[in-house]
């Protein structure tokens, strides 16, 4: 039985064939495209979370510190997270006194970390630390 109208075409042309694959193969590369640029958005997310979660264990151990080994820290120098496993960061704190004081310390926690693409990132934490506490800094019970 045969179909009016259709006399014997019953396959696609060569060009049909051929604009098909070209409009496949564009939609392929900018799918590929944007995962390239998903993983390097999720890769530098991972690491700052990463980064942050170093920096804050750091902070939070150097909040547990008398004042006179707070004083004895050097006023520069690289730590290193419990987990050394990941060596593409850098860490490092930085002390010094806040407005020329000697009872308030003011601490820079700072991770440095290349990317997928070899870009450089940083992250950085600031606190102060008072020799009598929050409530001497806040308030300035021995000034």
């Amino acid at each position: 039985m045969k179909l009016a109208g259709h006399k014997g075409r019953q396959a696609f042309t060569l060009l049909e064939v051929m604009i098909a694959l070209g409009i496949m193969a564009m939609a392929l590369a900018s799918a590929s495209i944007c995962l390239r640029m998903g993983m390097m958005q999720y890769d530098t997310a991972r690491s700052t979370n990463y980064a942050t979660q170093i920096l804050q264990n750091e902070a939070e151990r150097i909040r547990l510190l008398s004042w006179s080994e707070i004083e004895n820290l050097p006023s520069a120098a690289r730590f290193s997270p419990i987990d050394r496993s990941n060596n593409k960061y850098q860490f490092k704190r930085i002390l010094e006194n806040y407005n020329g004081s000697d009872d308030i310390k003011r601490i820079w926690l700072i991770a440095n970390w290349k990317g997928l693409k070899g870009e450089p990132h940083q992250l950085k934490i600031t606190f102060n630390y008072a020799r009598d506490g929050a409530f001497d800094y806040l308030y300035g019970s021995n000034s």
